[in-house]
């Protein structure tokens, strides 16, 4: 499972949100409800905006930068935290607290390590909206819920985490 939170995503949808949702396909998630839900989505999205994301329906040079895009996603989905995989870390916490200073030191470390993790998913993100412009141009459009309706896509639907947790 990789480390990006989950989250509904942002409404109206813009190209930004494209990408996101695009993001979510290539999650690990919990339940199949979430990958079929993003991956609705990205195909609304995807005709809405008069794009694939796909290498396929690409020219070459295009696929050039794509190559770029697709590593950038690639290391985005890598980014992980030291608590990442821990269902309940309680006792964790329990330990390190009684540790006192030394535990302290290691609350320290994870401030900066989720600074870091942080400013690395933004920068990451950047990337992607900086090549998806420079492989399909500037896209300004903003697709309402009630276009997706129309188009037979439900986005009131979206996967709440917390009506998984018996999955996990």
């Amino acid at each position: 499972m990789n480390s990006l939170i989950v989250k509904p995503l942002n409404r109206p949808y813009d190209y930004r949100v494209l990408i996101e949702a695009f993001i979510y396909t290539r999650r690990n998630f919990v339940h199949e409800d979430f990958t079929n839900y993003y991956t609705g989505l990205l195909r609304a999205l995807e005709e809405m905006f008069e794009v694939r994301l796909n290498r396929e329906y690409l020219s070459f040079d295009q696929k050039v930068l794509w190559m770029l895009f697709e590593s950038t996603l690639r290391s985005l989905l890598q980014i992980s935290s030291p608590w990442e995989g821990y269902i309940d870390d309680t006792l964790l916490h329990t330990k390190l607290q009684a540790r006192g200073e030394q535990g302290q030191e290691v609350y320290r470390a994870n401030a900066a390590i989720a600074e870091a993790r942080e400013a690395s998913e933004s920068s990451h993100r950047l990337m992607l909206y900086a090549l998806f412009i420079a492989i399909f141009g500037d896209r300004p459009r903003v697709v309402t819920s009630d276009e997706l309706v129309l188009m037979g896509f439900d986005d009131s639907r979206e996967p709440d985490m917390t009506n998984y947790y018996d999955d996990l």
